[in-house]
């Protein structure tokens, strides 16, 4: 009679970091993997991994392709970057056998925030069969180098009048800085707005810094507000590059050497509006010219005035006007929202005294925000826009997913109040 034997597992169960070592430079964004080998009948997992938060963030955390490849799985994870710490967990799902072989459990991707060394430290690894019964195993951690390699960066840029009128020069002062560990030769270009004011190329030692002052002659450039922009050319082998770039603070406003008075932003605060609420519309006002004016603002829903305003400005200044729509007297339908401010007294240039907003403005049914494309209204009230609601439940504007169209009330905060307007309006049409 045939005898059956069970074989013991001869290899042994290893979780590690791959690759085991990385170098990297300050900047640069890499990912690793956490793997597993030899294991037989994985279910779930789970694992910490720490690191020295003064070197490395997190960028992403997500599931690698072995334990899904056995069927649906649960994927969580905690980020602690201020300890350099992350505890991640993952499990099969329903009554089947666990996955054997090797793969990737997951990838985790990290910004190298400073140079020096640190362990990638994988402790308290779980490793669970699909009887819950705990696969024994061997961890294998990761270790990382990173090293300040080439980097130059802008420093500081200021700009010196922040008025002038055309034809006057705008001092620009640019600060900049190796701060890699080689000598470098590198280009510095100043833009205003789009246009080069000028190049210059410069060496600096590893850890100097310069300042180069550049003169941008306005002779031929429009009146408005100019971004001023100082950029280092990448060199060699750098990776960081996101501080080869900065602006100054604030815009310099060129003047027209006369009269002129401008609207350069309309501006409604939401898209969709229900009839019978309001929305927060903001139009600035700038006069452009070199001497002081009295402005006469007109703001128009279509071609009805919801607004008029008188503004003393001195030249260079600006008013912004922020007022409230009530729709109440409206029909439904689209509001193409617009700013008209009279000309000045031997004014010339007329052509920016309308502004149009970029987008019209919708007047429908009350808290009708949504529809089959979310955020798009659909014509009715019903569970979409309670749901798109419930999403932003708590939300204001200082809230980092923001929806000013679910402020159905407009009082700066999306709660009860709004959902209770939907009730209300449940199933109404337009």
């Amino acid at each position: 009679m045939p005898a059956w034997v069970n074989v013991a597992q001869s290899t042994v169960t290893v979780v590690s970091v791959a690759p085991q070592l990385i170098s990297a430079n300050l900047g640069q964004i890499f990912s690793i993997d956490v793997t597993v080998s030899d294991v037989v009948d994985l279910y779930a997992w789970e694992i910490e991994l720490s690191w020295d938060p003064s070197l490395l963030g997190t960028i992403s955390v997500t599931e690698g392709s072995f334990l899904k490849s056995g069927g649906d799985t649960f994927f969580i994870y905690n980020v602690n970057d201020t300890q350099g710490h992350i505890l991640i967990d993952c499990t099969l799902i329903g009554q089947i056998v666990g996955v054997s072989g090797g793969g990737v459990l997951a990838t985790v991707t990290f910004l190298a925030l400073g140079a020096g060394e640190t362990p990638l430290d994988l402790y308290d690894e779980v490793l669970l069969d699909h009887n819950e019964t705990q696969i024994a195993c061997q961890v294998s951690d990761g270790y990382c180098y990173l090293n300040v390699s080439h980097d130059v960066t802008i420093v500081n840029v200021e700009a010196s009048p922040m008025m002038a009128s055309i034809g006057n020069p705008v001092n620009i002062n640019v600060t900049v800085q190796d701060v890699g560990a080689f000598n470098e030769t590198f280009n510095v270009t100043v833009y205003a707005g789009s246009q080069t004011i000028r190049m210059d190329s410069i060496s600096l030692s590893s850890g100097s810094s310069a300042n180069l002052l550049f003169t941008w002659d306005t002779t031929g450039y429009a009146k408005g507000d100019y971004a001023i922009i100082a950029s280092a050319s990448v060199v060699q082998g750098e990776v960081n590059i996101a501080n080869n770039y900065r602006q100054t603070a604030n815009l310099v406003t060129l003047l027209y050497n006369g009269h002129d008075i401008a609207v350069t932003e309309v501006e409604p605060s939401k898209t969709i509006v229900g009839r019978g609420y309001s929305a927060v519309v903001k139009v600035v006002v700038k006069n452009y010219g070199i001497f002081s004016e009295t402005s006469k603002t007109a703001v128009y829903a279509n071609s009805t005035i919801i607004w008029l305003q008188i503004d003393d400005l001195t030249s260079g200044s600006s008013a912004t006007l922020s007022l409230v729509w009530n729709t109440s007297s409206f029909a439904i339908g689209n509001f193409s929202i617009s700013a008209y401010v009279e000309p000045v007294l031997d004014e010339l240039d007329v052509a920016d005294n309308q502004n149009v907003s970029k987008v019209p403005v919708h007047v429908g049914v009350p808290s009708d925000i949504s529809g089959p494309i979310q955020g798009v209204y659909d014509g009715i009230c019903n569970m979409r826009d309670i749901n798109y609601l419930i999403q932003f439940f708590n939300t204001n504007p200082s809230s980092p997913n923001w929806k000013p169209n679910a402020d159905v009330n407009n009082d700066a905060v999306c709660n009860m109040r709004d959902i209770q307007i939907a009730i209300l309006n449940f199933n109404k049409h337009e």
